[in-house]
């Protein structure tokens, strides 16, 4: 069996799933629906106009999965990440911060990284 990072509606997050016959939760032990519609919804999740959409959805599509735009984001970024930047341009000690503090390099962002 193998791995795969898929949503899972009841824990509410990308989670490990084991791909066999079935798509299984690592944690909970849910099953991936592949038929299910799923649909990111951006804004607060306690904002009026994000709960309206998604009950909106909900009306039209009783079996859809609302993923919040946290979720989504926060799994797009570490799947990024994954990824080697290829050309990126050296920063030197003394060159300027490129975080915009005005700061050389060396006395800014050099231990962060």
């Amino acid at each position: 069996m193998t791995k795969e990072e898929l949503y899972c509606n009841d824990c509410k997050d990308y989670t490990p799933h084991l791909v066999g016959e079935s798509k299984t939760c690592s944690r909970c032990g849910s099953i991936y629906d592949d038929n299910r519609t799923r649909y990111v919804i951006t804004g607060p999740e306690t904002d009026k106009d994000t709960i309206r959409a998604a009950n909106e959805l909900l009306e039209k599509d009783p079996e859809a999965i609302i993923i919040s735009e946290e979720v989504a984001l926060r799994h797009r970024v570490k799947n990024f990440q994954k990824f080697p930047v290829i050309g990126e341009a050296k920063i030197h000690r003394n060159q300027l911060c490129p975080c915009g503090s005005g700061k050389k390099y060396k006395k800014c962002c050099i231990n962060i990284n």
